[in-house]
């Protein structure tokens, strides 16, 4: 229910540049008639489609799965999630201690507890930051 709220009230999927100053080709937002199908769907139990549809399960690496990285940042607070409930859309920013630009070949997320993370989002922002 809680995925359906979120796309009904356009909190999911995340994207926020204002559609008032443009039309954007990379833009993230659901149309009408995929919000009905995603709610229909949730309200119909979130059934599983035909197994044979299903993509292959990930077979997760040992280490990093992107080579040994330059650079490894951690959230500058741990996030502890509840066992039950809704937890807004989090936006927390890790410094990373950059003087002069980088160019970003590569990155990987590795959450602590990959079971209770649903999305993650990188993005680059003035200032030489990550936010996530």
């Amino acid at each position: 229910m809680a995925m359906k709220l979120d796309i009904q009230s356009h909190k999911m999927p995340p994207w926020f540049a204002d559609p008032r100053y443009g039309k954007f080709s990379n833009a993230m937002s659901l149309s009408p008639a995929e919000i009905d199908t995603l709610s229909k769907w949730a309200d119909a139990g979130a059934p599983k489609g035909d197994p044979k549809d299903m993509p292959a399960p990930v077979e997760w690496v040992e280490g990093w799965g992107i080579g040994n990285p330059d650079a490894v940042y951690q959230l500058p607070v741990a996030y502890d999630v509840p066992a039950s409930g809704v937890i807004d859309y989090q936006h927390v920013i890790v410094p990373t201690g950059f003087t002069e630009d980088k160019w970003i070949q590569a990155a990987e997320v590795r959450p602590t507890a990959r079971s209770v993370v649903t999305t993650h989002c990188l993005r680059s922002r003035t200032g030489l930051q990550v936010v996530s």
